[in-house]
């Protein structure tokens, strides 16, 4: 048999349902794909089952037309066929024109009467071309039953037929019926979203995404589904609004319970009724799998966030860092690592994480189990998923100084479990970071300058190059994928389990700024599962501890923070100052001393041969 090597491309078409006095049958979603086997001179034939109690029910009703979609190619004659079985013979074909990248609306020439055996619909069609990709399909995760099935012919090389369900989902084509008797009982459970977690006797619900593939609304419907014990229930569900014929509606199903203690779900859904008559899907399964949680603990969200001043969209990702520290200071723990190009602020010990995790700028990890494009929504999106997501331990963190050399710490972490777990190979680990915030001045190249690349909070008021202060700034981090014997090979639950780590600051610029954060590793799966944040004791100011000073004296030039503002001194040409938010509040060109409100400033400093920006603090 030849092999199948397929490419996927993504495609978005929308097209028009017929009249709802006929029957759309179909499970392909609007939204599909494009499949191929890369290969020129390739003879494609496609077909979908007609099956089972929908065959029967559609006795003495027509298949009048077809809504066949394509993916990316040319137009070119092709072969709509209707066969018993899929190497018999046509018992009807008809021939049409196809089109790239959309549904073609097919009328049949003679209806086709059906008999309530099962049979198959079709097309096939030579596609010339090895870099087009003709065959549409819907990826779905819980597919109709035998509606992908490919053939191909390559000069005298043929393939079996392959049923590409399982991993490319549905073939994008629908029957169009028409008759007196249509059936009305058609529900089909497109897709299942688990819900976060479960608790043993108590009610949660799952969203179930639902095609009305029959002729009739449907006003209520029924799910069964096997517990953990092996025995079936049902929930009756009634609609507020009906599910309409060919349209999708999801629906959240409330009043599953479990009867167990048992860790993982697995849930076996089906939809038995429709209207209170038999679905013609009933046998049709989709499954759950999340997990049952005992004593759910809340979870911190902690987002890694890969990014650069030398990367122009990274705006973006500046933007999303800090409407999280605003919006959510003590539920995200936020990491900002800027190991994108030459940075000033790049973590050489943070390469391990960005060169497995990420694979450009502006990038980011929600506890290492997504990767997202550091967008404000986005980041949003991941707190709504992994924060309301409880896991199975919680942390609490201290830092102190180990002398009075200020420049050493001990973090002491206290983490806890609710379950007993064999941690012998070292499924757990701790990872432990030191961020710092307010570091800069830096010129951080800026895309959205001028409004070209759309709003981005004001951003595209700004300069190409931009003066910003950053926080979150990763400084170091020690065993970034969980050091080993940081957990006790046996776990016991609701037992704490104390670790002591030294750590040192010396890359830390102040250390009021600074923050330790402690990580929670799932070594086996690479994610976070829960972190924990805090500020070091008494931390010392740069005039306080000399082994932690700023040095802010460029050539001859001094800048320093007063009660009222700050004063500069020695020669230059001009002294642009900054607010924290990049607007220009004054111009300089003398020495002096300069009144403003307490807060942070930049302030970029032109002379004879450079231009520097520095960081100025007015308390």
């Amino acid at each position: 048999m030849k092999k199948l090597l397929l490419s996927l491309i993504t495609a978005f078409t929308i097209f028009g349902l017929s009249a709802q006095e006929n029957m759309v049958f179909g499970p392909c979603r609007d939204n599909y794909s494009n499949i191929s086997i890369q290969q020129a001179n390739v003879t494609y034939t496609v077909a979908a089952k007609i099956s089972g109690n929908v065959a029967k029910a559609l006795k003495g009703n027509r298949l009048t037309g077809m809504e066949i979609a394509f993916g990316y190619l040319k137009q070119a004659p092709a072969t709509f066929f209707i066969r018993r079985n899929l190497d018999d013979s046509n018992l009807y074909s008809q021939e049409f024109t196809v089109r790239s990248e959309r549904y073609v609306e097919l009328s049949l020439d003679t209806p086709f009467e059906c008999d309530g055996e099962e049979f198959y619909i079709g097309y096939e069609f030579l596609c010339n071309n090895a870099y087009y990709t003709p065959v549409a399909v819907d990826m779905s995760a819980n597919p109709f039953p035998d509606w992908c099935n490919l053939k191909t012919k390559a000069g005298d090389q043929e393939s079996d037929w392959q049923n590409l369900s399982a991993n490319f989902g549905n073939l994008c084509l629908r029957a169009v019926f028409e008759g007196d008797n249509l059936p009305g009982a058609i529900l089909y459970p497109m897709e299942t979203v688990n819900p976060p977690y479960a608790i043993p006797n108590q009610d949660f619900s799952v969203r179930m995404s639902l095609l009305n593939m029959g002729a009739k609304d449907v006003e209520s419907f029924d799910v069964s589904y096997t517990n953990l014990s092996g025995g079936l229930k049902t929930i009756a569900v009634n609609l507020d609004s009906p599910i309409t014929p060919g349209s999708i509606q999801d629906v959240d199903v409330n009043g599953f319970i479990l009867d167990n203690e048992a860790k993982n779900v697995n849930l076996n859904l089906s939809i038995s009724k429709v209207n209170n008559e038999t679905n013609l899907l009933d046998l049709l399964v989709t499954e759950t799998d999340f997990d049952a949680l005992l004593n759910p603990l809340p979870r911190k969200l902690v987002i890694e966030e890969y990014t650069g001043i030398d990367c122009g969209f990274c705006p973006r990702g500046y933007v999303g860092m800090e409407y999280m520290r605003e919006t959510y200071p003590d539920d995200a723990i936020l990491i900002a690592v800027h190991n994108y190009g030459n940075d000033p602020m790049s973590c050489l010990t943070y390469y391990g994480w960005s060169n497995s995790y990420v694979a450009g700028a502006p990038q980011a990890t929600a506890n290492r189990q997504t990767r997202n494009n550091a967008t404000k929504d986005e980041f949003i999106a991941a707190y709504n998923q992994i924060a309301n997501h409880p896991c199975n331990a919680k942390m609490e963190l201290t830092a102190d100084y180990k002398d009075d050399s200020y420049n050493d710490a001990v973090m002491k972490v206290t983490t806890t479990f609710n379950e007993d777990i064999d941690n012998s190979l070292n499924k757990y680990g701790l990872a432990f970071v030191v961020t710092e915030d307010n570091v800069g001045p830096y010129m951080q190249l800026n895309y959205y300058s001028g409004g070209s690349q759309g709003a981005m909070e004001g951003f595209e008021d700004l300069p190409s190059k931009t003066p910003l202060i950053y926080n979150d700034v990763a400084r170091h981090i020690w065993g970034w994928n969980g050091k080993i014997g940081s957990l006790p090979a046996q776990i016991i639950a609701d037992q704490e389990n104390e670790y002591n780590f030294d750590i040192t600051l010396s890359d830390v610029d102040d250390h009021r700024n600074a923050h330790v954060i402690a990580l929670l590793i799932d070594r086996e799966k690479g994610e976070i599962v829960t972190g924990a944040k805090n500020i070091i004791t008494n931390a010392k100011s740069p005039e306080e501890n000399p082994n932690n000073s700023v040095e802010e004296i460029e050539d001859d030039i001094v800048i320093y923070g007063t009660p009222t503002g700050f004063s500069i001194s020695g020669e230059f040409i001009a002294a642009e100052v900054y607010s924290i938010g990049g607007e220009k509040i004054t111009v300089i060109d003398t020495a002096g001393e300069i009144e403003l409100p307490a807060g942070l400033y930049i302030v970029t400093v032109k002379t004879s041969s450079q231009t520097k920006t520095h960081k100025v603090m007015v308390r």
